[in-house]
This record gives C-alpha cells, structure tokens and sequence, in this order.
C-alpha cells in the first residue's frame, strides 16, 4: 500500500506523462496548420482540452472527432454524395 507521499509521487508522474503526450496549443496548431489564435478561440467555443493548473493540453484525436463532428453539423459531410 502507498502512502501519502509516494501516492502523490505516482500522480505527479502520471500527470507528467500524460502532459507529455498531448498538445500544447502552439503545437496543436502547427499540426492543424492553423494559428494559435484560431486554437484558442476553438478552445472557447468548445475544443475538447485538458487544464491542469495554468496549464492546457489537447488530444488530437479527441480535436479530429471534434471537428469532424462540427463539419457534419455544417453540412460539410466530407466526401458524401449529393
């Protein structure tokens, strides 16, 4: 059993990690090829991130399925036949 100490041990470095394989928002959008003004202004209307503290990360795949589902909502179905 762990105690209070190596506990909280475990979950700095898990969070670590975890940081570690998401985006930040510069990369995010480097990857989108796309401004980090437009990444922060999605991040307000709804860009699926994780906060922790001051800090904030993006799963791509959780950001594809996102934008996927606003193109649907938008009609811009993405290769559908007319």
């Amino acid at each position: 059993m762990l105690d209070g100490i190596e506990f909280l041990s475990v979950l700095v470095l898990g969070l670590a990690v975890m940081l570690d394989r998401l985006d930040t928002a510069r990369t995010l959008a480097e990857f989108l090829n796309v401004s980090l003004a437009a990444v922060r202004k999605w991040t307000r209307f709804g860009l699926p991130h994780i906060k922790v503290g001051r800090c904030t990360r993006y799963d791509r795949e959780s950001v594809l399925r996102w934008m996927q589902t606003r193109q649907q909502r938008n009609g811009h179905g993405g290769g559908e036949a007319a």
